[in-house]
């Protein structure tokens, strides 16, 4: 069961684990990609699980899995051309034998997710629009979009229109030095209940109990 299981694991992302013997485990809460703590926790290794012979392994088993889980997560088809069918799990030597496509499977599961990143979605694309935007190295739409957005702003944040922001966001990109890039349909704005102070303190962990204002986020 434990050479079917690893097999299964590094080459389909899958596990059966009915009893709890498997030293891959998955967490169930942590299902969805737009979890932050999706890659760390989905998938963990129970250590007091793992075989002797196959701790070296151990990380490497793991991250195969979790490689050809985030790319069925992103929707992908995952084939990684290792050839399991003939593989004799009942033979004396299938754990090592299992051990030793591990490298293989995990250099094709991460050069396809790489891949997927690089070509898909163009990850360094998608950063350069973080650049231009978020890190405001483009950043004469912003002045722009206050001016338009003023008075809008200048409401309560509950009767704020985000459609309304949404649009006028997409007027000052449109019109900024920024308007040809290929990914600025993915910049929008919506408002969050707390200052902007509020938010700093969030994020380093604090409370905190003021009134809630309008904030801008990419």
């Amino acid at each position: 069961p434990l050479v079917e299981a690893i097999l299964r694991w590094i080459t389909q992302g899958e596990i059966d684990d009915e009893f709890g013997e498997f030293f891959v485990m998955e967490n169930t809460r942590f299902s969805s990609v737009h979890s932050e703590r999706y890659w760390d926790e989905r998938f963990v290794l129970r250590v007091e699980h793992v075989p002797s012979d196959a701790m070296p392994m151990a990380g490497k088993i793991l991250d195969t899995g979790k490689y050809i889980n985030v790319l069925k997560d992103c929707g992908q088809t995952v084939a990684l051309g290792i050839p399991i069918a003939a593989f004799d799990t009942d033979a004396q030597d299938s754990l090592q034998r299992v051990l030793g496509l591990v490298d293989e499977a995990h250099l094709r599961a991460s050069q396809q997710l790489l891949n997927f990143f690089l070509q898909e979605i163009d990850i360094l694309g998608r950063l350069r629009c973080i650049k231009n935007y978020f890190c405001v190295q483009r950043g004469d739409f912003l002045p722009d979009f206050l001016d338009r957005a003023n008075s809008e702003l200048s409401r309560p944040w509950e009767a704020v229109s985000k459609a309304k922001l949404a649009s006028l966001l997409d007027g000052a990109i449109r019109t900024s030095s920024g308007s040809s890039d290929p990914h600025r349909e993915g910049i929008g704005c919506t408002l969050l209940p707390r200052s902007l102070l509020d938010q700093l303190l969030r994020i380093l962990g604090e409370s905190t109990e003021s009134e809630p204002a309008a904030a801008l986020v990419q």
